[in-house]
């Protein structure tokens, strides 16, 4: 089965990939670029064994918005396009995948996809349970991870599809120095965060209260209000602005958001990772943290709810129930190495047997199969 697995890149992303492998001032091969993407554990959870293992006969990995990497594609293959979809197209054309499969939903008209060849399956990734208004119609199905949203709804198909452990978690996870007590690492916005934002807030308290070690890498959009008229000078006008967004306690905590390898070495130096869903999760626990923390030997602290099957709380993680309870459990787990790492160590392991690359790519092919 010949997969072309394709996602989208963002700014903070990409300007990582700048800072780190001065990717604008080297000539990087296509080839090159895929291996560094791949390599930093972009997307990692989600890239399929073919990809991972080097199987170019059978699969194709492309960020397709990345233009550094596509404009080389089509510079070493003849290609004279230079929209990034056209690229995408041709690359499509030139594997010949049996199957489509996109991260990117949220970023393909209906009738793009449906413009692909007629008898090649395509298969998308989007597990929020907010559609955004996406026609998800085109595709045979959207996968998703989220156990209430399975099934046929809205004149499309919703297939059940799990994350995986990913082979680029594990060097960090031996680490045995953990000088970071607890880690929170994600979004902290305004939409659909509440609850997060709460319990972030709290987290600086206990913080304060109790002096252990915390690191806040928090992804935010920072808003201010000008206090001034316009028309003066620029550097006056930004002397005097006024913070809006974060609050002032959360921007004064918050260390810079992290990514690729920087972000995994980070869990592997943190006890805690602290974990919390965001509010349109419902009763649900599924998003990306659970692996990668898992998968990095983190011990995770994470809210009460269900979650992926094999997955057990006190075997393989904690959770808290409110913010007392969360309170507790922190001070307790640093008190106790012993019990905090070995039930790290068990969720590392849980991880790895429960949700391997091998059972992610049987359970996609067998998806897939079901359309052929």
């Amino acid at each position: 089965m010949k997969v072309f697995q394709t996602a989208h890149t963002f700014a903070p992303f990409t300007n990582y990939l700048e800072q780190k492998y001065h990717i604008s001032e080297r000539d990087y091969s296509f080839a090159e670029l895929q291996s560094i993407v791949i390599d930093e554990g972009f997307n990692a959870v989600h890239h399929l064994l073919p990809i991972l293992n080097g199987d170019k006969e059978n699969g194709f990995y492309t960020l397709w918005n990345y233009e550094p990497m596509q404009r080389r594609w089509a510079k070493e293959n003849g290609c004279r396009e230079t929209d990034l979809k056209a690229i995408q197209r041709a690359q499509i054309e030139a594997f010949g995948p049996d199957v489509f499969y996109t991260l990117s939903p949220i970023q393909y008209s209906p009738d793009e996809i449906r413009a692909l060849p007629e008898k090649m399956i395509k298969l998308s990734w989007f597990a929020s349970p907010e559609k955004n208004n996406i026609d998800f119609s085109a595709y045979h199905a959207r996968l998703t991870n989220l156990p209430t949203d399975v099934g046929t709804e809205n004149g499309f198909r919703s297939s059940f599809f799990q994350l995986s452990d990913a082979p680029v978690f594990h060097p960090f996870s031996e680490h045995t120095h953990r000088p970071i007590d607890v880690l929170f690492f994600g979004q902290y916005m305004k939409d659909h965060f509440d609850k997060r934002n709460g319990y972030i807030h709290e987290l600086i308290r206990l913080q304060e209260k109790h002096g252990f070690n915390l690191m806040l890498a928090l992804m935010t959009n920072y808003e201010y209000e000008h206090l001034l008229p316009f028309k003066l000078p620029y550097a006056l006008h930004e002397k005097f602005k006024v913070l809006r967004f974060p609050p002032k306690q959360v921007a004064e905590k918050a260390h810079a958001p992290l990514f690729g390898t920087s972000m995994l070495r980070t869990i592997g130096q943190a006890k805690i990772v602290f974990n919390c869903h965001v509010d349109i999760a419902g009763e649900h626990r599924v998003n990306m943290r659970i692996f990668e923390a898992l998968g990095c030997g983190a011990h995770m602290l994470s809210d009460e709810g269900i979650y992926p099957e094999g997955l057990i709380p006190g075997t393989h993680f904690t959770t808290y129930k409110n913010i007392g309870d969360l309170e507790a459990k922190i001070l307790h787990l640093l008190a106790n190495d012993k019990e905090r790492t070995t039930i790290a160590k068990e969720g590392t392991a849980a991880i790895r047997a429960l949700y391997s690359k091998e059972q992610q790519w049987q359970q996609f092919q067998k998806i897939a199969a079901s359309f052929s």
